[in-house]
């Protein structure tokens, strides 16, 4: 179960890493998400030597891949200057890497991401970026769980959600 709900995952953020190909942050975070889900297929197809790389890109990718996909599509909608845009992502990183062992983060700094961009959405008149990222926060702190159905559960959620943030238009 877990195999194919991380495979959704994958190839969704797989495409929606090409889909966004424009928005070079938020393409980032879409394939960092994919390749932490890529992992997570292989983890539960059998391959458990893949758990510690796959526990660390998941990690990774919350702290870092979702908010540069908030703040990518985000910057997509609104049109910010390149180089302000690139220094937010900078800092995402750099603020993920000293929060790293903190979990309570990952949700915050990704919640943050997609509360704004939720935001940005509305303000762009697109909602279908707007409720993708309401989807991904409701994903994380409803959906998200210690059981295997609650872990498939959430990748299909966040699967589902993400792809409605790459749906995201150039005004």
């Amino acid at each position: 179960m877990l195999s194919a709900s991380d495979l959704l995952l994958a190839l969704t953020a797989t495409a929606a890493a090409l889909h966004t190909r424009r928005a070079p942050t938020a393409a980032a975070g879409f394939a960092l998400v994919a390749l932490a889900a890529a992992l997570g297929t292989a983890r539960f197809a059998g391959a458990t030597d893949l758990a510690p790389t796959h526990d660390a890109l998941s990690r990774a990718a919350g702290l870092v891949g979702v908010p540069w996909i908030g703040l990518g599509t985000a910057a997509t909608l609104l049109r910010p200057d390149d180089r302000r845009t690139a220094w937010a992502a900078a800092a995402i990183a750099l603020l993920g890497a000293l929060l790293w062992p903190i979990d309570a983060w990952r949700t915050a700094i990704g919640g943050a991401a997609m509360l704004g961009l939720a935001l940005a959405g509305l303000r762009a008149r697109q909602p279908a970026p707007a409720l993708g990222a309401l989807g991904v926060v409701v994903a994380g702190l409803a959906v998200a769980g210690d059981t295997d159905a609650r872990i498939a559960a959430f990748h299909v959620a966040l699967a589902t959600s993400l792809a409605a943030v790459a749906a995201a238009r150039r005004p």
